[in-house]
């Protein structure tokens, strides 16, 4: 027996089957159905193999050669196990083909992950289908082959909704049926008996409108489908929702096509159900969201990575003073006075490239700039979030102006109490200890002159009282520091340093080259309680013999410095939990400064302040 070559139609994909010697259709029923296969297995989207004895490629169709980018010389009587760079040798593969042409049975997803010469890595599922021989025609394999590299990645919604059949028709995964010119079925795959759960004898020869429940009679899609074949028209992506009698509400997808010289049309049915109420959920979800930011008090903007505003919320607006339309397309940076401009390009670039979440997923507090100048204190909480492949990033900004007024007042309650509290020690507690004193002392130099032996208790209790008194006046001296105003800052904090020195015997000093200028009261105030706290923390918990207070200022930037040689306080990187030291965070807040917390080289702790100061008038 041998095997016809095919001819130069063939090598291109074109049907096999035989003309009648007139150039005429062919004449028999026989030859109409190979045709009508023919003609199916051509238009489908899958490359599709014929294979015979010793596993050789007798016809493959178009697809097969678009896809994987070879020519028949390359192909055809070819065993099927050295094609291309030896994708399909593979030894359980071999012997399932084999065994189909033996035993005319099947081979069903056998999956085949390959690095293919022209296509690169992929991932291909075959289905084979044994055809009997019949007269003097061999046995031969039919063989689809289904790139799902693309599905594996995605998990693709229609995984499980198409099955290769057994059949050449039914080398579609999905639900197909090929209608005749009166739009009668004349052939179903088995994906769609089962998908409908009908059988072929409830189908067959049946109008596609008396179907089921009657779920196609819908006049449109007559009216489209009645056009396909006299207009060679096509029908793309029609959806029918309908309640099915045995499957409930689901959403139908369909497509159609016109079958050349066979006069039918090929009309495949997807099940997009769950697409569409994931897409309604989606929609749901956004509808939500948008809502949310829309009537949120907080201002919410999205930047890319590039810091460039695409969306605002009516907040946003509200907050800075922008209409949406300036804001959009224009980078982040404009809503930021110096130095936070710059400070957010250095994060957002840092974060780029090392991915260290230093301002993802945290809150910090950051200056805002309204479109009239005017600066305000924020709390900003940035996160980061992947729409449609794009990295995006969503900053949530509180104004937080009310609740740094209420702290700045509480911070002025505590000062003014202890203010009152030093004042009335020293004016109280102390003018009464030295009248307590003086008379002691007077009862002391009156029972020496009469040689009474309750002299020494005298001279005792006289000292008792003075050296109390000067306690006193060391304490008040510490409640009551010295006036502290915009120019008197290198002042208070020489005074603080000599007091230091005074009453706990550690060297104190301060190191300020020239005059440094501060732009008001308040901010003096403020850097001389962070001063005056990190010495105490250095004394106390530092346990530290040497204590340097620097200040200075360069390009108005200017530093407040204190460090120590003590033992340290472990991991300042932490949150702290003293008071003391959240009330220094709180003073630096107050007057938009930075406030960090080390080790020193060697040994000891270094506290940071830089304030970012304007020009000055």
């Amino acid at each position: 027996m041998t095997t016809e070559k095919p001819s130069q139609a063939d090598t291109t994909g074109a049907p096999l089957s035989a003309a009648r010697a007139d150039g005429g259709m062919p004449a028999t029923a026989a030859d109409k159905d190979r045709l009508l296969a023919e003609a199916i297995v051509t238009t489908i989207r899958y490359p599709l193999v014929v294979l015979g004895a010793g596993l050789r490629v007798q016809w493959v169709n178009p697809a097969f050669y678009q896809t994987f980018g070879v020519s028949p010389g390359e192909t055809l009587n070819r065993p099927f196990h050295e094609l291309g760079n030896g994708p399909w040798n593979i030894p359980r593969l071999r012997t399932g083909l084999e065994d189909v042409l033996a035993r005319n049975a099947g081979l069903t997803d056998f999956e085949v992950e390959h690095d293919f010469e022209r296509l690169g890595a992929r991932t291909m599922l075959l289905h084979a289908q044994a055809l009997p021989p019949a007269g003097n025609r061999p046995g031969l394999i039919f063989l689809t082959v289904e790139d799902v590299t693309e599905r594996k990645r995605t998990e693709g919604a229609l995984r499980d909704a198409r099955h290769y059949a057994e059949m050449i028709v039914e080398t579609v995964r999905e639900p197909l049926v090929v209608l005749d010119p009166s739009l009668r079925v004349k052939a179903a795959n088995e994906s769609f008996y089962r998908t409908f759960q009908v059988t072929p004898s409830e189908t067959q020869g049946q109008f596609l409108y008396d179907l089921g429940s009657r779920q196609w009679d819908i006049p449109r899609l007559r009216t489209l489908l009645e056009e396909i074949l006299p207009r060679d028209r096509s029908l793309n992506d029609f959806e029918v929702e309908h309640d099915f009698e045995r499957l409930g509400r689901r959403t139908m997808l369909l497509n159609a096509r016109r079958l050349d010289d066979v006069h039918l049309i090929l009309l495949a049915l997807e099940d997009v159900t769950e697409q569409r109420r994931m897409e309604q959920s989606l929609r749901e979800s956004q509808e939500r969201i948008s809502a949310i930011v829309t009537t949120a008090a907080d201002a919410i903007l999205t930047i890319d990575e590039r810091g460039i505003i695409e969306s605002v919320n009516p907040a946003t607006e509200h907050m800075f003073g922008y209409g949406a339309a300036e804001l959009i397309g224009q980078t982040v940076n404009i809503l930021m006075p110096s130095p936070f401009r710059e400070e957010h390009d250095g994060y957002l670039a840092n974060y780029l490239k090392t991915g260290e979440k230093k301002v993802i997923g945290t809150r910090r507090e950051v200056q805002g700039r309204r479109k009239d100048g005017t600066t305000f204190p924020v709390e900003l909480a940035v996160s980061e979030f992947h729409v449609a492949g794009r990295r995006l990033f969503a900053g949530v900004h509180g104004d937080i102006s009310l609740r740094k007024a209420m702290e700045r007042e509480v911070l002025e309650i505590a000062a003014r109490e202890q203010r009152r509290i030093g004042q009335d020690l020293h004016d109280g507690t102390g003018q009464e200890l030295i009248g307590l004193s003086l008379m002691a002392q007077s009862l002391a130099d009156a029972l020496a002159e009469q040689s009474s032996p309750e002299v020494g208790l005298a001279v005792k209790i006289a000292k008792g009282l003075k050296r109390t008194l000067g306690q006193v006046r060391a304490l008040s001296r510490g409640l009551i520091p010295v006036e502290v105003d915009a120019q008197g800052l290198m002042a208070a904090l020489e005074e603080l340093t000599a007091r230091v020195r005074e009453v706990s015997g550690v060297t104190c000093t301060l190191e300020c080259a020239e005059p440094v200028p501060v732009e008001d009261n308040a901010t003096a105030t403020q850097l001389y309680h962070i001063a005056q706290e990190a010495v105490t923390n250095a004394l106390k918990h530092g346990q530290a013999r040497r204590i340097r207070v620097s200040l200075d200022t360069e390009d108005r930037l200017l530093t407040l410095r204190v460090r120590d040689d003590g033992v340290g306080i472990a991991d300042w990187q932490a949150e702290t939990k003293g008071v003391g030291l959240r009330i220094m965070h709180y003073r630096a807040g107050l007057i938009n400064a930075t406030l960090n917390i080390v080790p020193a080289e060697g040994g000891g702790t270094l506290v940071t302040c830089t304030l970012h100061q304007g020009p000055h008038q």
